[in-house]
């Protein structure tokens, strides 16, 4: 079995944005830039990827189909391999503030719960004189580029696909008046054009079908927030620590979908002589507002990650070039067997600097 190609951006999204966003926690001259010029920057990266799970609604057979055959069979083995590019475009205004672009590579994550994941995003960011930050940034949605399963319980034959939308809005201040502390938020909105969750249910023979009060409490519209508290500390000459506490809420239009979260995170950043170590892990415990109508329970889950990294700058002496390589796994336990998920990323490749 393979991995969906949608799922695999969005993992691989929250995967290399995470590390993006742990490398700026070394100082904050590394997102205004050294020399604080004026003008236009960028970098641009092309990644090989790799790995393997088991999931229910990640994987598909050879045709490129997804087929469920029973909700209580066991989560599907998938592999995968393909190509993964990253743009992030940067323009300074002045050597205090600057304006970037992500695609693929953002920086913005919402929850690794929600269906959908920010591919694009538009930055703002400005430095006072005692190195605190302000930010903001938009994730827009871009119309076709966000897809989901139209009904992902459907049973015995091929699962069709959905158009969905995914709007974020974020805004932080870091390294406040110059102490180790940073903090932000996020408000965001899914919805899921022509969301089908739980009608294959709706007539079921020998079977007690769902009502249409049951079905109707399965939708995925949402509108969610995120509270995020971190410290930043120099343990030694290039070496950091980060840590931090994360609260997410959905308010889903679906009472089954109503859930709330706790995360916490731990990142270490090492650098010496062009060389660029990272580590990273987070735990995540959340809890759901009601009955699940087919699995007849309170969904409960618990997510662990972790990662590594690391990223030589100039190998063979290539000006702005970096070689990069990480690997992570993603876990996800729940108490629904159909909401269990693991998986283990490799990737490895150049990104370059201009």
């Amino acid at each position: 079995m393979h991995i969906d190609k949608l799922t695999l951006i969005r993992i691989s999204t929250i995967f290399i944005g995470f590390f993006s966003n742990l490398a700026n926690a070394q100082s904050p001259k590394l997102i205004l830039g050294e020399d604080g010029k004026e003008g236009w920057s960028g970098t641009t990266g092309t990644y090989i990827l790799a790995g393997e799970g088991k999931s229910f609604l990640n994987s598909i057979n050879e045709e490129g189909d997804q087929i469920i055959d029973s909700l209580s069979d066991e989560p599907s083995d998938y592999d995968f391999a393909t190509m993964y590019p990253t743009l992030r475009i940067n323009y300074s205004i002045s050597n205090t503030s600057h304006v970037s672009l992500g695609v693929f590579d953002t920086g913005v994550t919402s929850n690794s719960l929600i269906e959908t994941q920010s591919l694009v995003a538009l930055s703002f960011y400005h430095t006072f004189s005692n190195d605190s930050i302000m930010w903001m940034s938009i994730a827009p949605n871009i119309p076709g580029l966000y897809q989901v399963w139209q009904d992902p319980y459907k049973t015995g034959s091929v699962l069709e696909k959905t158009d969905a939308s995914l709007n974020v809005f974020s805004l932080g201040s870091d390294y406040i008046m110059g102490s180790p502390i940073s903090i932000s938020a996020s408000l965001g909105e899914q919805k899921v054009e022509n969301d089908h969750a739980g009608q294959s249910f709706h007539s079921r023979i020998n079977q007690r079908p769902l009502n249409n009060k049951q079905i109707s409490s399965l939708r995925r519209d949402t509108t969610f927030g995120t509270l995020r508290a971190s410290l930043t500390h120099s343990l030694a000459e290039g070496l950091y620590i980060e840590g931090g506490v994360s609260y997410f809420q959905s308010d889903a239009a679906g009472n089954t979908n109503k859930f709330s979260s706790i995360s916490i995170d731990l990142g270490l950043v090492y650098t010496f002589e062009g060389l660029d170590f990272y580590m990273s892990g987070d735990i995540n415990s959340a809890k759901f507002d009601y009955i699940h109508p087919i699995f007849e329970s309170k969904r409960e889950d618990d997510n662990y990650n972790l990662s590594l990294g690391f990223s030589y700058k100039e190998p063979f002496n290539w000006d702005s070039t970096s070689f990069e390589v990480f690997v992570g796994t993603y876990n996800t336990v729940s108490n629904i067997n159909f909401y269990d998920e693991e998986s283990i990323i490799f990737a490895t490749g150049f990104s370059y600097d201009f």
